[in-house]
């Protein structure tokens, strides 16, 4: 086995365990947000500040923005670990050379290349 192949195998470990930790902490997340669900209707009718309200709103906008996010994260690491049963794990989405093993290791579900990914950032697409 190559260097390269082992460094891939603990990159797909990686991911895997990822997966899991997204997958727990979008269930703890769900959890908070069911309870807030309940706090909230038991305060309603109740002689409430109005900034109370608001904080109330910012609360649930705050829980519901980083289950997005955690959400996205998730996306991400299924996309890379079917990127990996597919065979073509490591290879950029954008031109196709391989991503650098170093760059694979700090983000594992990283899509594109280094280069690819100022382009995409910067245009907002990935356009070819």
């Amino acid at each position: 086995m190559s260097t390269r192949d082992t460094e891939l195998k603990e990159i797909e470990q990686q991911l895997r365990d990822a997966l899991v930790e997204a997958e727990q902490e979008l269930e703890q997340l769900d959890e908070q947000v069911r309870e807030f669900g309940e706090t909230l209707e038991s305060a309603e009718g109740a002689d409430n500040h109005p900034g109370d309200d608001s904080d109330r709103v910012s609360e649930q906008e705050r829980l519901l923005t980083i289950r997005g996010q955690l959400s996205a994260r998730r996306d991400d690491i299924v996309h890379a670990l079917q990127k990996v049963d597919d065979g073509v794990f490591g290879a950029c989405e954008r031109c196709g050379n391989q991503i650098p093993s170093g760059r694979l290791e700090a983000l594992p579900f990283a899509r594109y290349c280094v280069d690819c990914q100022e382009i995409v950032d910067r245009d907002g697409a990935a356009a070819t």
